[in-house]
């Protein structure tokens, strides 16, 4: 089983309100956790072993096996994670922990992940402000499915050109 090692990324990427948990600052996405200790040699959660729920129930995608050893979200510079049940369904997050991680350090775990599950996903870019995120990653199998979050095609992720890279069309926005 893969480890978190030197890798903090969740501790920083998300927003969190640790709701009913005591001691914990609600944080907003891009603000270290206030348990996050960077002046430590190893484990960088002060509380690792008694975090909260919502740290220990968190789908990071690497842990759970997906891309290659190196494509860790510390390393590949995108935090990668599902989520169930969203409006009847399960779907893959990803967020960019720098500019174009997507095309590059971070595309293997998203190729990975997409083809090994029959959902889309949706991309918040580096730096976005928007928390509904800004792209949507679709298989071409899936886009009749997936066409009301479908805007225009941006690119491709992958080099046979079967998932596409589509601004986020979100009706709630």
């Amino acid at each position: 089983m893969r480890e978190c090692g030197e890798c903090y990324a969740c501790c920083v990427a998300l927003e969190n309100d640790f709701e009913g948990e005591v001691g914990f600052t609600p944080k907003k996405a891009g603000e270290p956790c206030n348990k996050l200790d960077l002046n430590l040699n190893c484990n960088f959660c002060t509380v690792y072993h008694k975090r909260p729920k919502v740290c220990r129930t968190f789908n990071c995608s690497w842990l759970y096996g997906y891309g290659n050893d190196n494509d860790r979200p510390n390393e590949s510079n995108m935090l990668v994670y599902m989520a169930d049940n969203i409006n009847n369904g399960n779907w893959i997050f990803g967020i960019e922990l720098a500019k174009n991680a997507l095309l590059t350090s971070g595309k293997e775990i998203m190729i990975d992940i997409i083809n090994k599950n029959n959902t889309a996903g949706i991309i918040l870019t580096y730096q976005s402000k928007r928390l509904t995120g800004d792209l949507t990653i679709v298989k071409n199998s899936l886009l009749s499915r997936a066409s009301a979050m479908v805007g225009t095609l941006q690119g491709w992720l992958d080099n046979e050109e079967s998932i596409g890279i589509y601004t986020l069309v979100n009706p709630g926005e």
